[in-house]
C-alpha cells in the first residue's frame, strides 16, 4: 500500500479545520458518475484516486475541461508511474495549461485560454523533471542534502 488511507470523516474533518467547508463540494460519487452532471464552475480540481494510468487519464479527462481559466489543476502521486504519465500528456503538453510547479508528489498547474511560448518552454523543464523522478532513488544522500541546501538558500527554485 502507498501512503496513508484517508476515511470520509478524516476529509471532512480536515476540510472543516482548514476552513474551507464552505467552498469545498463533497461529493461521494465515482469520478464518472460526479462528472456527468456537474457544472458548477471549478476553480480548483485536485484529482487523486486509483493511480493506474487508464483511471487517471479519465478524471483528467473528465475535470479539466470543467476547470475555469484562471482555475487550477493539481494531481497527486505524479511521481508514480500511472499520475506521471498523465500529467505529462495532459498538462506539460498541453496548450492551456501552464505548470506552476511541484509541492512533494502533487504537480500543479493553471488553466488559461492559451499559453504563451515561455510557458510552453516552462511546461517542457517540468516535464524533463518527470522522467528525472524515477532516478531519484539514486542520487546519492550527500547530493541531497546539498540539493536541499540550495532550495533553502533559495539559489535553486523549482516553483519558478
Amino acid at each position: 500500500m502507498y501512503g496513508k488511507v484517508w476515511t470520509f470523516e478524516e476529509f471532512k474533518k480536515n476540510i472543516r479545520k482548514a476552513k474551507v467547508d464552505k467552498v469545498v463540494i463533497q461529493i461521494v460519487k465515482t469520478s464518472e458518475e460526479a462528472a456527468k452532471n456537474f457544472d458548477k464552475p471549478i476553480e480548483l480540481v485536485f484529482i487523486d484516486g486509483a493511480h493506474e494510468y487508464e483511471f487517471v487519464k479519465k478524471d483528467a479527462e473528465l475535470w479539466i475541461p470543467k476547470v475555469i481559466n484562471g482555475g487550477f489543476i493539481a494531481f497527486h502521486d505524479v511521481t508514480l508511474p500511472g499520475p506521471r504519465k498523465v500529467f505529462r500528456e495532459h498538462v506539460c503538453k498541453s496548450k492551456n495549461l501552464k505548470v506552476i510547479g511541484f509541492c512533494g508528489s502533487i504537480g500543479y498547474a493553471k488553466k488559461l485560454k492559451k499559453i504563451s511560448a515561455k510557458d510552453r518552454i516552462r511546461n517542457l523543464y517540468f516535464l524533463i523533471l518527470t522522467y528525472l523522478f524515477p532516478l531519484a532513488r539514486y542520487i546519492p544522500q550527500p547530493l541531497k542534502k546539498v540539493i536541499k541546501k540550495l532550495i533553502k538558500l533559495g539559489i535553486v527554485n523549482l516553483e519558478k
